[in-house]
Parts: C-alpha cells; sequence; structure tokens
C-alpha cells in the first residue's frame, strides 16, 4: 500500500531534511510547504481568472487545506498516532491521510470531465466514460499484479533466509504452493477486470451502433413526431430518453401508437358460475 502515499510521504520526508539541514534549509522548507500547499488554489484561480470555472472548483480550497495537514503530518510522522487517532496505527495513519488526497484530487478531475462532456452528444459522453473506465482497468490491474507479486516475493524470501539448511526439493514444493496462494488471492481481482472490460467493450459497441434499424427507424420516427433530438438536450437526459424508449419497444405490443397510451395486461377469463352471476 505503498504506493497510497506516494508521492506525498516523499514530499514530508524531503522537506524534513531539508528543515534539518540548518537555519537556510528550515527557511527553504517552509517556502516549499506553502507553494505545494497553495497549488489547488493557484489551479482555481487561474480557471476563475479564464473564465473556465465551475461548480466542482470549490473542491480545489478544501484539496487545499487538506494538502497541508497531510504535509505537515508527513513531516512530523510522530504526531499522526497523537491527533489522528486514539490507538497508535503505525502507518496506517498516513494511508488514510494518501487517500483522502487522492478521493478530493480524483473527485475533482472527474467532475471537470463530465461537465467537459455536458453540451456535447452523448457519443462523446460514452466516449469519455469509455477512457475513465480504462484508465481504472490500467490501474487497478497494475495494483493487482504488485499485489501478486509481493505476496509471493515476501513469504519466499523470509523462508529461504529462516531455512537455509532446507534442501532445494522443499524450497521447490514451498514455492509451488506460495504461488497457488498468490494466484488463488488474485481470483476475485481477475473477475473484477473481466466484468470491467466487458463494461468498456458494451460502451464501445452502444457508442458505434446504439440500435438496430429498426429500432433506430421508429426512433427517428418518433423523435420527429415529438420534436426530439439528441443534439438539443443534455447527455443525460438522451440517455435517459434512449433507455425508456427501450423499455418501451420490449414492453409494448407491435403496430399502433402507443405513445402516452398505458395497455394493462388482459384480465383472466371467469368461470361460468361467476360469469353468469356477473351478467345477472
Amino acid at each position: 500500500m505503498e504506493y497510497i502515499t506516494f508521492p506525498w510521504k516523499q514530499l514530508g520526508t524531503a522537506l524534513r531534511r531539508l528543515s534539518l539541514s540548518g537555519s537556510a534549509g528550515n527557511a527553504a522548507a517552509w517556502v516549499l510547504f506553502f507553494i505545494i500547499g497553495a497549488a489547488p488554489l493557484a489551479a482555481a484561480a487561474i480557471l476563475y481568472l479564464r473564465r473556465r470555472s465551475c461548480r466542482a472548483d470549490w473542491l480545489l480550497p478544501v484539496l487545499s487545506v487538506m494538502l497541508y495537514a497531510a504535509l505537515w503530518f508527513y513531516v512530523n510522522p510522530s504526531y499522526m498516532n497523537v491527533y489522528l487517532s486514539p490507538l497508535p496505527l503505525g502507518d496506517f495513519s498516513g494511508y488514510l491521510l494518501g487517500t483522502v488526497l487522492y478521493s478530493l484530487l480524483l473527485t475533482w478531475l472527474l467532475l471537470r470531465c463530465i461537465r467537459s462532456f455536458e453540451k456535447t452528444g452523448y457519443r462523446r459522453l460514452l466516449f469519455g466514460l469509455q477512457l475513465l473506465l480504462y484508465a481504472y482497468i490500467l490501474i487497478l490491474a497494475m495494483e493487482s499484479l504488485w499485489q501478486g507479486v509481493s505476496a509471493f516475493t515476501a513469504p519466499f524470501q523470509e523462508l529461504s533466509e529462516k531455512n537455509s539448511a532446507a534442501g532445494s526439493l522443499q524450497l521447490n514444493v514451498t514455492a509451488f504452493f506460495l504461488i497457488l496462494q498468490a494466484i488463488t488471492r488474485l481470483l476475485p481481482k481477475a473477475a473484477e477486470l473481466i466484468l470491467l472490460a466487458m463494461g468498456a467493450g458494451f460502451l464501445r459497441s452502444f457508442r458505434r451502433a446504439a440500435f438496430s434499424a429498426d429500432t433506430g427507424a421508429k426512433r427517428a420516427a418518433s423523435g420527429a413526431a415529438s420534436g426530439f433530438q439528441c443534439g438539443h438536450q443534455p447527455p443525460s437526459a438522451c440517455l435517459f430518453r434512449i433507455a425508456f424508449e427501450q423499455l418501451l419497444h420490449y414492453h409494448l405490443p407491435a403496430g399502433g401508437n402507443h405513445r402516452g397510451t398505458w395497455h394493462p395486461d388482459p384480465e383472466p377469463p371467469l368461470p361460468g358460475k361467476q360469469a353468469a352471476e356477473g351478467r345477472q
């Protein structure tokens, strides 16, 4: 889990070493501390001056405050267990700080990406979602590979050091079972990667050809009758309309104009005695 704290922990360590190098180093460390923490605020100011700001940019001041706090704790790691938790959590407190920083940063980036596709058609929106899904698949695959390799190398190295008198056959058998254990732990991640890849393939197919020829013709006719065009609607409204029309296509009876008409299920026929009583 060291990747969660990268590069924040490394920045804190570098600032601490610079601060301990002398009075000039301490002053330089404080200057760098304020510059790094103010980077999100500078980005928000640039976007505002260029008139490209949006509501998602309110996360940047929050990110700046959190960055100052996280850097201070990474510079002074002994204070993590004093102020962040009543129980000594060790390196886990650093992982929590890194998780919060990356959560704020990725949330801001995701909201900015969604806004960039807000005034475009649904195909471009699907393309953006597809790219985000591919990026997540890549990150998840790298994380799974790193965890799988670590789950094998660390126990095998420890076993080799503590059992130096063991023969090569015993070490090979142990290594075989360690490999099986690492593969077993990777199976849930592999299944998740397969599902994500299938989702990305669905988005790609839906972006290229969302409808068959018959459905596309019916949708074009209904859109012309109602004056609805996806190009003049937000992508979210367009996708909702597409899903609703697909629902109508599969659940309404064929033939006739069924726009705005509810078709209840036919009632079952009554038995002979009940039907006679109903006529009376």
